[in-house]
Parts: C-alpha cells; structure tokens; sequence
C-alpha cells in the first residue's frame, strides 16, 4: 500500500455538494482505503480569468494498491463524472483533483508530474494537506509538509531566480519588482576576471587559483547583497536575479574535486548570514535522465569526486535545487517570459 495526498478544491454550483461526492467516489473505489480528510476552507483564486467566485478546498489521506498512473488516471474519471471541463487553465471548475504525493514517489513525464510542481508554494493546498499529513514528506524538498507551511510564515519575503546564461533572469527579476512592487536585488557580471581558457598546459595550477579566486569572488558578492538587506524589518518582497546556492553548481563545473571540500566550508559559513529565500524560481528543465535527491544523510551534492564537467549549467543548478534543505523551488521548463511572470505572480499571490 502507498500513502497518497490528493488536493481538491471546486468554485462552480454546488461546491461542497461537489468536494463531498469526491470524497465518496475516492472511497467507494476497492483499491483504496481513505483515511482522512480535511475541513474545507474557502480561499480567492489566484491565477486565471477575473471575475470567479471564491474556491473550497480540501485535502485528503488515502492508502492504495494502485499505481501513480492508475490513481491519476481515476481521480481523471472522477473530475469528468463531476462535470468538469478542461477549457482555460485556472479557470473556475465543479472540481478540481490534484495528486500531490505518492509516497515518496518523483515522477516527470508528459502525463504525469509527482509530487504536484506548486504545492510547495501554496498556502491554499497545504494549510489542509497539513492537517492530515503534516508528517508526510516532499521527497524533492525533503521537507514535511508541516514545515513547508510553516516556511511560508517564519521566512522573509524573498524570491531568487536561477537558470543558465540567457534564461532571462534578470529580465524576469526586473518585471517582478515593478509587479509586486519587490525591490530588486541583481549581481555585476564582471565581479572578477574571467579564466583565460588558452593558458598553456604548465599554467595549470594559475589557472585552477584563478578559478577559485572568481567562484569565491562571486559567492562573496551575493552574499554582501543579500546581507545588506534589512530582512527582519522589510515588509516589502525582495528579488533577486541570483540565488545563493547557485554557487553550489558553479564551483562543481569549474573547480577541481580536490578543491571542493575546502569552497564548501567557505559556502557553509556565508550562508549562515543570509535568509533563505520563500522559494526559488528555477528557469530550466530536471537533469535528464531524471536523477532522484539524495538521501538526507548526504546533503551535500558535493560530496565525493567531481565527475560533472560536461555536464551544462542547467544540470548542475537541478541537481543542487533537488538536494534536501534547500526549500521550496518553482520549476519554470520552457516557460517564455510571459508564462514565467504569469506562474511566479500567481505562486506569491497563493502564499497569502
């Protein structure tokens, strides 16, 4: 048996007519076994067309013999049963079902994507899914539910967007701070010299110091940045068009295995001085072949020998994004700038 959360939530006719009927079709199926369910809570869509009436939602704890495909696959048939129509995203629905969490299950596909991608930053699914799953566990963020509620009252107002060269940080960064309105928080591109990639082999060991000397240069910039910010005391949303942990993926590409453990010391220390951001926005895609987080006796993803140099900046800032402790991440794959902007509004607007 698996241990399974299902978000559900209904703004169209008779919404808690709608939310109870769900329940019962969830229950009455013989591979599941329902445990618990939540009150319901009324909450203010966020996201989609004006004009709609306040949600219901709910969350419920089941156990089942079916698998992540099967139970999708059924809470589907439920949704249509009840009447719902898939015509414009956020749009208002007799029913909406979510499959959040399928035990500690992480799966991508074109169907399907466990554990649900915005659960994290959204107050609306988990202030009910902790009320019967408080222990259950994000197996990306490696946080309980409980605690990712909890992180959306006890950290900052604070959003960091990573991604490779030319994701369009900065771009994205900018329209958040005239949105929200945020104040914007950006690093110089020139913070140290770059490594001159055509010294001669017996430069070798200058050009490692040089290395070190920039990934340093820029850890220490973007942590002057952040701590420069007057975080107990600001009410208002910062953004930045870096995040710190980035550091993390940068020295893994560009430092030799022998000089990682003493930059994670370096980074360890630094980060002691920052807040961690509410959540981070991530623009590019899981690592491929999809690589699951490791165990949370092994946090660091630069333990061990550096095998990763061909591997691109978008890999390197996924897997130091997957590993526990690092909080909430908003994966933006392929999002343009419009949708980009579009999805990190609405996650703020669901953390009120």
């Amino acid at each position: 048996m698996t241990t399974c959360l299902i978000a559900l939530g209904a703004n169209l006719g008779p919404r808690e007519a709608n939310l109870a009927r769900a329940v019962e079709m969830l229950s009455d199926h013989p591979r599941i076994e329902f445990e618990a369910v939540s009150r319901w809570s009324e909450t203010a869509p966020v996201g989609g067309p004006a004009g709609q009436g306040p949600f219901l939602n709910a969350a419920a704890r089941l156990e089942t013999t079916l698998s992540a495909v099967e139970l999708f696959d059924h809470i589907r048939w439920i949704e249509k049963n009840l009447g719902r129509q898939r015509s414009q995203r956020w749009a208002a629905r007799t029913i909406d079902l979510d499959l959040l969490l399928f035990g500690d299950a992480v799966i991508s596909d074109l169907r399907l994507c466990v554990p649900h991608p915005r659960m994290a930053v959204r107050r609306f699914v988990l202030q009910p899914a902790a009320e019967v799953a408080a222990g259950m566990v994000h197996p990306v963020v490696g946080w309980t539910i409980a605690k990712l509620l909890d992180h959306l009252d006890s950290s900052p107002p604070y959003i960091a967007i990573a991604g490779p060269p030319g994701a369009g940080k900065t771009a994205l960064a900018a329209e958040l701070a005239s949105r929200l309105p945020a104040r914007q928080i950006n690093v110089p591109t020139n913070v140290a010299p770059a490594v001159d990639p055509n010294r001669a082999a017996q430069d070798a060991s200058q050009m490692v110091s040089d290395a070190w000397n920039r990934e340093v240069a820029f850890m220490e910039t973007r942590v002057t940045k952040l701590a420069a910010v007057d975080w107990p005391d600001s009410a208002q949303f910062a953004v930045s068009d870096f995040w710190f942990d980035q550091s993390l993926a940068y020295a893994e590409m560009n430092l030799p295995a022998d000089r990682l453990p003493a930059f994670r010391r370096q980074w360890r220390v630094q980060r002691e001085q920052i807040p961690a951001p509410r959540f981070t926005v991530l623009l590019g895609p899981y690592p491929r072949p999809f690589t699951p987080p490791v165990p949370p006796e092994n946090l660091d993803p630069l333990d061990g020998k550096n095998n990763n140099e061909s591997d691109d900046t978008a890999n390197a800032l996924a897997r130091v994004a997957m590993q526990p402790v690092r909080g909430p991440v908003l994966w933006l794959s392929n999002a343009d700038h419009r949708q980009a902007l579009d999805e990190v509004l609405a996650a703020v607007e669901s953390m009120r």
